[in-house]
């Protein structure tokens, strides 16, 4: 499923509201699927979100240890951002994203999930910055990468006590 093209769909029949700024990229984005100079590919979004909903779980109440269930925008974003391609070098288009999200609405969890995604699935080399305003904030991003984590099984830690 192109979940850019179903996000567009449901902003474009009102079901889901956003700004002006966003409304424009979107547009600008689904005419690319057309361009020639790209190519895009679902498969590389697709297995980061199918990772992030099968392996990542919520840290924090009330959704404590639920499966992390990412909604359309976010799963929208994970397909273009890894989706688009230059079609003659066949580089990603986008080596970078800017989130710009108000204060409690999942960003931290969203970016760990990708982060989580990322160190399990890239074929190596790739750094995973955790970055703030200071150190604290940025160690809120590490620990929840690192609680987002699937809890050792008794025989993963039986193992571990035996050596």
């Amino acid at each position: 499923m192109n979940y850019l093209i179903e996000y567009h769909r449901q902003i474009e029949d009102g079901n889901i509201l956003v700004g002006e700024e966003l409304k424009k990229q979107i547009d600008l984005l689904i005419k690319d699927l057309k361009n020639p100079r790209y190519v895009f590919d679902e498969a590389p979004g697709n297995l980061r979100i199918d990772f992030i909903e099968t392996f990542c779980k919520h840290t924090k109440s009330p959704f404590n240890g639920q499966s992390f269930i990412l909604e359309l925008w976010e799963k929208a974003i994970i397909q273009v951002a890894y989706g688009f391609k230059l079609k003659d070098s066949g580089l990603r288009r986008f080596n970078e994203v800017i989130l710009l999200i108000a204060r409690k609405n999942g960003k931290t969890t969203f970016i760990a999930g990708i982060d989580l995604a990322e160190f399990f699935l890239s074929k190596g080399g790739v750094d995973i910055v955790c970055a703030s305003n200071t150190s604290e904030q940025a160690n809120i991003l590490f620990e929840e990468i690192n609680n987002m984590r699937p809890t050792p099984t008794l025989y993963t830690m039986s193992c571990i006590k035996s050596d």
